[in-house]
């Protein structure tokens, strides 16, 4: 096809091979299950349709939830599920292959080199011992990954692509949809997606060569998707259970993150005095407990904790009025607090962009096996006991006790085939020192590249580059918001997109740096 740069055969084979790997490496590790404190929420939706054909959600993404129950087995339990999650992470290395190699197709001279760097991103995104833990833990941060992975291919497709202006309007169309989707197994994404919804939206526009029915295609059938598979079955069921509709948690968690702010203050707070001083008891019992938190506290103490409970009991759970509570203490926030605020959020971002012992952008480590292992069984027969209590209301289920979790789950770790690997893999070993220094890499590419689209006259151009770091720049900001980044998975989920953007601002600013350098060079070298 005119306009193609073939790819040479010899730069694809040692990314197949870095993917053989990544297989190689999870055929090692038994595909058990891991959980923590969230997992249940998303686990009892999903057993609970299996025995009783029934959704209870809760404030849950639907999409998670049908993922569980697609791959939950009676006889294998959560087995399928892990292997799913770590075939998806494989997937998504190929989408950053993809989007790597188009990246490289669109103007690149020293391709040698920069294959080379897509080397070193892929064998650390398949070999990292990080996403291999969260391949094994029931949360949605995996799948996430794999759906950021395909939309970082999609948004480069469309930017770049030369395969045709028809194929480019079609990634052009699956990346709208990609990062619609994206939003709601992705809470965080919320204000991300509609700023590169917008980006996406201009650049189907300036496909001017496109016939007028293939424009309204490219804006209308995106929206229609999303509509159809994400926004109808939500929709659908908060019809249906409207007591499980909690749309209101984003503003409960900025609330609770911020209420440092608030704890003290007495004027027209929205419930009684001996309310509020309850919640600033809590307050104070969280910020001893954990004061090494970046904020100062956990505020997941608050949310999940005694001080959530306290407003659920005094509102009589009305979501509708506790919902206004939070949003009135947002306000608050906002408007009488506006600059404490501020130095908050810029304190965090401070965190998340600069080295420091509190937040790391790093994929080296893999939390110890055995205590992943030990707490993964003392929730288990939890769980089980909730699973009895949600279904009493239910006709009784023969199937039941193939469906508990305690008996199935290995009796031991030589039973689970699980060991504590220390041992980080070869390539990974090698690379350490990457890693260890990664927080320093990540903020001098960034400075090296905006400096370099400065002086260069291009910083004010649309670059796929400069569109990453924005994406990651509101992300950051999100978090800073509404959480914290003493939260680990808030900077796992994001790594794609702090991975692909960091190398793909190397060799930006790398191909400016030689074809400025190597002429000179060259010319001595002549004399």
């Amino acid at each position: 096809m005119k306009g193609i740069r073939p790819v040479n055969i010899f730069y694809i084979i040692p990314y197949l091979a870095l993917i053989a790997l990544g297989i190689w490496y999870r055929l090692q590790i038994a595909p058990i299950a891991f959980l923590n404190g969230d997992s249940g929420n998303y686990l009892m939706p999903a057993y609970v349709k299996a025995l009783a054909h029934v959704w209870h959600k809760g404030e849950r993404p639907m999409q998670y939830l049908q993922f569980i129950y697609l791959t939950l087995s009676k006889d294998y339990g959560l087995k399928y599920t892990v292997i799913a999650q770590q075939t998806l992470s494989l997937l998504g290395a190929a989408f950053l292959i993809g989007a790597w190699l188009i990246f490289l197709r669109s103007g690149k001279k020293y391709l040698l080199l920069w294959h080379l760097m897509g080397y070193a991103m892929v064998a650390i995104f398949v070999q990292s011992p990080t996403l291999m833990y969260y391949e094994q833990l029931i949360g949605p941060e995996s799948p996430c990954i794999f759906v950021m992975c395909v939309l970082i291919f999609c948004v480069t497709g469309a930017l770049y692509s030369h395969m045709g202006i028809k194929t480019k309007a079609l990634l052009t169309g699956a990346a709208l949809f990609v990062n619609l989707y994206l939003i709601y197994p992705m809470p965080k994404w919320i204000f991300v997606g509609p700023a590169l919804e917008v980006v996406l939206l201009l650049q189907g526009v300036r496909l001017y060569q496109l016939p007028k029915s293939w424009k309204y295609a490219l804006i209308l059938m995106p929206l229609l998707l999303f509509i159809v598979l994400v926004y109808v079955p939500e929709h659908i069921h908060k019809i249906d259970r409207p007591s499980e509709d909690r749309t209101y948690i984003e503003y409960e968690q900025m609330a609770y993150t911020h209420f440092d702010l608030l704890a003290r203050d007495k004027s027209n707070f929205p419930v009684p005095a001996p309310v509020q001083d309850s919640l600033v008891q809590y307050y104070d019992e969280a910020h001893q407990a954990e004061p090494g938190f970046l904020i100062g506290f956990n505020s997941d103490r608050l949310m999940w904790g005694k001080a959530s409970d306290l407003v659920n009991g005094y509102y009589k759970n009305n979501y509708d009025s506790i919902g206004h509570f939070y949003k009135v203490l947002n306000f608050k926030l906002a408007t009488k607090y506006p600059v404490s605020l501020a130095i908050s959020i810029l304190k965090q971002l401070g965190i998340f962009y600069f080295p420091t012992h509190y937040a790391h952008k790093n994929l080296c480590n893999y939390p110890n096996t055995k205590i992943l292992y030990n707490s993964t069984r003392a929730l288990l027969p939890q769980l089980d006991s909730s699973l009895v209590i949600r279904l009493r209301p239910y006709p009784p289920n023969p199937d039941l006790p193939s469906y508990f979790l305690s008996p199935r789950y290995p009796a031991n770790m030589e039973q689970a085939g699980v060991t504590v690997n220390e041992k980080l893999p070869f390539v990974l070993t090698e690379m350490f020192w990457f890693f260890r220094w990664f927080d320093h890499i990540f903020l001098f590419v960034m400075c090296s590249f905006f400096i370099t689209r400065y002086f260069t006259g291009r910083l004010k151009q649309l670059n796929l580059v400069g569109l990453f770091y924005l994406c990651i720049f509101i992300y950051a900001c999100t978090i800073a918001i509404v959480h914290s980044f003493d939260i680990d998975r808030f900077i796992v989920t994001i790594f794609p997109f702090i991975l692909v953007t960091t190398f793909m601002a190397m060799a930006e600013v790398g191909e400016e740096w030689l074809d400025w350098t190597l002429p000179f060079i060259l010319k001595r070298l002549k004399k």
